[in-house]
Formats: C-alpha cells, sequence, structure tokens
C-alpha cells in the first residue's frame, strides 16, 4: 500500500493543468473499457437497430484502453 501512496504523490509535483489533462484522458479509457463491455453485450437484433455488424463489435472490443480515436 506504501509503494502506491508513493506513485500517488507523483501527481502533486506536476502542475495543476497536466494533472486535470491526466485525469481526463484516464477518464476517456475508462468511458472506452465500459462502452465496449456494453457493446460486446448486445445482442444480434439491436446491433442490426444501430447499424453495426458483429465483425465491427469484435474489432472494436479488441483495441487497446487508451485507443480511443474514432475508427470511422
Amino acid at each position: 500500500m506504501l509503494a502506491a501512496r508513493r506513485g500517488w504523490s507523483v501527481l502533486l509535483a506536476l502542475p495543476l493543468e497536466q494533472v486535470r489533462r491526466i485525469w481526463v484522458r484516464l477518464e476517456e479509457m475508462r468511458r472506452a473499457i465500459e462502452t465496449r463491455r456494453i457493446l460486446a453485450r448486445l445482442d444480434e437484433q439491436t446491433l442490426a437497430d444501430i447499424g453495426v455488424t458483429r465483425a465491427e463489435v469484435l474489432e472494436e472490443i479488441r483495441r487497446m484502453p487508451w485507443d480511443t480515436k474514432p475508427r470511422r
């Protein structure tokens, strides 16, 4: 636990704007992970309703969390 605390203390030495950008980026990655989990659970009818194929879903859920730029 002490090592984890020491790791987060690095953020205290950074300018506030840089910490904010890091936080925004981490939140963006968290949203990508959650959205991809939801997408993976959709059934075929729902995918058809939104115009997405299962192959597109598989391609999307294989992306890394930091890969958040739109593909289309």
